[in-house]
């Protein structure tokens, strides 16, 4: 494998979530009934659009294979922790979504696409609905389990180890804090990989806090990245979280055969409004 590899690596989009993700054609109910997407939702859409643009462009720059990474949370699930933000609890109107959603990645011919479970909560007892979804859109199996998706991908590039998983420990919660979460991270598992002899990850990619950061080189060995997200400020963390700003988009990873490594996050920032 001479050329580099471009990932996209993207996660929390929360299908069925109403102000998550969600195509211009809304989901059909059992009913008849169709679900619009709301002005937010179709904002989402575009710069979930906008994300496959820029990676495609950036394999093409690189002369790159293309990879994708769907890194957990894919769908909303059924109404949880009491929410009412969801656009149906009816699994086939989530599973439009998420097929709808995911068919752009697929067009983008990605030579390989793995799918990482998220949070139970959302995605069904042991990850289900992400399994089904995994094996929906074709992603690798894991050659031991031979599942469609799996909740930890260990992945060898040009060399260089990747280890992505969904959860992570958090974030500060000030600006200038949110750092100390990425660089504790590349911390953590390179520290924890060498106390056992074992080979430390050149990148660490979490998700699940819906929040970018980047450890850059405050750990050369291990670099620690969490991903943003495709969901808007859900009303719990309007309630823990007011002063935030939500992070929309995805981190592109390009890795060169001489193990040079190229982050480019692709972030989108929601507008606030005023009244007047």
């Amino acid at each position: 494998m001479t050329r580099p590899v471009t990932i996209l690596c993207a996660s929390d989009l929360h299908c069925g979530s109403s102000i998550g993700v969600c195509p211009p054609d809304g989901p059909m109910l059992d009913d008849g009934q169709v679900v619009q997407p709301s002005k937010p939702q179709l904002w989402l859409w575009d710069c979930w659009l906008g994300v496959h643009e820029r990676v495609r462009t950036i394999a093409k720059d690189h002369r790159a294979d293309l990879w994708a990474i769907l890194n957990g949370d894919l769908v909303d699930g059924p109404a949880h922790h009491g929410t009412t933000q969801t656009m149906s609890n009816h699994p086939d109107a989530q599973s439009y979504i998420a097929g709808e959603t995911f068919r752009v990645t697929q067009n983008l011919k990605p030579k390989r696409l793995f799918v990482v479970r998220g949070t139970e909560v959302h995605t069904g007892q042991s990850g289900s609905v992400e399994e089904s979804i995994a094996h929906m859109i074709g992603a690798e199996r894991d050659p031991e389990t031979h599942l469609w998706s799996r909740w930890h991908l260990r992945l060898r590039v040009h060399g260089l180890l990747l280890d992505v998983q969904h959860h992570g420990k958090g974030l500060g919660r000030l600006p200038h804090t949110k750092q100390n979460g990425a660089n504790s991270l590349a911390w953590r598992v390179f520290q924890t990989h060498v106390e056992r002899g074992l080979e430390p990850p050149a990148l660490v990619v979490r998700s699940h806090l819906h929040q970018f950061a980047d450890s850059y080189g405050a750990n050369r060995r291990t670099r620690g990245l969490f991903l943003p997200s495709f969901q808007l400020k859900t009303a719990y963390i309007h309630r823990v979280a007011a002063d935030e700003i939500a992070d929309v988009g995805a981190v592109v990873v390009t890795i060169f055969p001489d193990q040079r490594m190229d982050v480019v996050p692709i972030l989108y920032c929601p507008s606030l409004p005023v009244e007047v």
